[in-house]
């Protein structure tokens, strides 16, 4: 019995507040990594903030939107199959019998996750090939990465 009651306590100490501040994040908002495999690093809006500071070139500034062009429907597209998967199988966690449809689409959701995260990735190896040695150096500072 006390083995029983010990196990409960760890349970609510442990796997509660886990859930509990799930729960809490404001509607419609998700954690870092709701669409990524990893928490993404995000550089490109600390370019467009610092842009000055990095004194573009015309050309840099070009490049950059073609960039922005090229991924941001990918990363809609994934965000929004990301979106749609969620709900379904956290519904089908508790009510879907069928263990390999579960595991299938956690399968696809972890694809269309590391998909995201190839994309934040191939963002951030466009940008150091766009930018000077010295101003990818400085978008790091800027974004607090050292």
């Amino acid at each position: 019995m006390r083995k029983i009651f010990l196990s409960l306590i760890a349970l609510t100490t442990f796997i509660v507040p886990t859930f509990g501040s799930w729960a809490k994040l404001p509607k419609g908002e998700h954690c870092l990594t709701h669409y990524y495999i990893v928490e993404p690093v995000f550089l490109m809006p600390v370019l467009i903030k610092h842009k000055d500071e990095l004194n573009l070139t015309p050309e840099q500034k070009e490049k950059i939107k073609a960039l922005i062009r090229e991924i941001k429907p990918k990363a809609v597209y994934y965000s929004q199959r990301i979106d749609e998967l969620v709900p379904k199988i956290r519904r089908d966690l508790i009510f879907n019998p069928d263990k390999k449809m579960v595991e299938d689409e956690l399968t696809l959701l972890a694809d269309l996750k590391i998909r995201k995260s190839l994309l934040n990735y191939e963002c951030i190896q466009a940008l150091r090939k766009i930018l000077t040695e010295e101003q990818f150096k400085k978008l790091l500072q800027y974004a607090g990465i050292h």
